[in-house]
Parts: C-alpha cells; sequence; structure tokens
C-alpha cells in the first residue's frame, strides 16, 4: 500500500476512474518572475491495500525545497473509493489529483514534492523551477 506513481501535469482530470492527462511527465517549470505559482497538478497513484472495503486513508503531500528546510506547501487529507463489487482482492489501484495550481515557489531550484500514506513510507518527486532565456531578436525592417 502506499502511491506508485506521482506525475506533475499541466492539467488533469478522472473521469469513472481514469486519469485523463495533459503534458504529463513535466520535471521541469519555466518562470519568469518570483514568487511565481506552480500552475500544475499533481497526479498519483494508490496502491490500495489487500482487502481494501472503501474505508478512508489519511494522505499527506507537502512541497519543500531539497535540502528539506523549506516547506511551500501542507496538504493533508482523506481518501477513499469504493471498488466494484467484482474488483479482486488484491492489485487494486486508484487515482488522486492535487491542483497545485495556486502554490507559490519564490526562487528558481530544486525542490521535493513528498506523499506519504499514513503509516507507510513517503514517495518523492525531484523537480526544478528555472527562469526561462530569452534571445535578443533585431527590430525586423527598422533601420539599424
Amino acid at each position: 500500500m502506499g502511491f506508485s506513481t506521482l506525475m506533475l501535469a499541466n492539467h488533469a482530470t478522472i473521469t469513472d476512474g481514469l486519469v485523463n492527462v495533459l503534458s504529463g511527465g513535466v520535471n521541469r517549470l519555466h518562470r519568469g518572475s518570483f514568487p511565481a505559482p506552480m500552475q500544475v497538478h499533481l497526479v498519483a497513484i494508490i496502491d490500495l491495500p489487500a482487502g481494501y472495503a472503501g474505508e478512508e486513508l489519511e494522505f499527506t503531500v507537502t512541497v519543500l525545497s531539497d535540502d528539506r528546510r523549506d516547506i511551500f506547501a501542507r496538504f493533508d487529507g482523506l481518501f477513499a473509493t469504493q471498488l466494484h463489487e467484482s474488483a479482486p482482492e488484491k492489485g487494486n489501484t486508484a487515482p488522486v489529483l492535487l491542483d497545485l495550481s495556486g502554490v507559490l515557489l519564490p526562487r528558481e531550484g530544486a525542490f521535493i514534492i513528498e506523499a506519504q500514506l499514513k503509516g507507510e513510507e513517503a514517495r518523492e518527486l525531484h523537480f526544478s523551477v528555472v527562469k526561462p532565456e530569452f534571445l535578443e531578436v533585431p527590430n525586423v525592417g527598422q533601420p539599424v
């Protein structure tokens, strides 16, 4: 049991238990000024415990600096789902989506998203934030 998959995406939705991802697998965010909103979704897949019967599972998702000194956001929540009556005893998963659009990051650098179900080992997703480099383009059609 625990988070088996963590992925950043520009946008994602869940429909009928399936994850729909737009531009998934993001690991570098380009931001022009700081503080900057993350403007991404966290897509997570939970491996459900054998015999799961719809009970609530506690989880925490934390966005922190790569040295773990600064915490920029923390989400504590409860998750529950109903499995189809014909679902097998083992091997069931469930998607979870978290909108991180409003999380502000103060600077460029390396960051970590840590996701943990209560009592289980945490999973980490590393990503970086960079300022885009712009090339100067000469004025076309203008005398130099």
